[in-house]
């Protein structure tokens, strides 16, 4: 399991750094959103497919 730190090098030389960083965390928050949403969309087709309780 990952420990939550990530460190990227990004070679933005010549750009803004401004806006390379705008950029660079749009990007990292689209990714993650993604990764929710697939999680929780794989963790509702698991349930559908395990068998549930009696239900008494």
């Amino acid at each position: 399991m990952s420990d939550g730190n990530h460190y990227y090098s990004i070679d933005a030389r010549g750009t803004d750094p401004a806006l390379t960083e705008k950029r660079t965390r749009a990007a990292i928050i689209s990714a993650h959103n993604s990764a929710v949403g697939t999680t929780v969309a794989v963790a509702s087709e698991n349930l559908k497919r395990s068998p549930q309780g009696t239900g008494a």
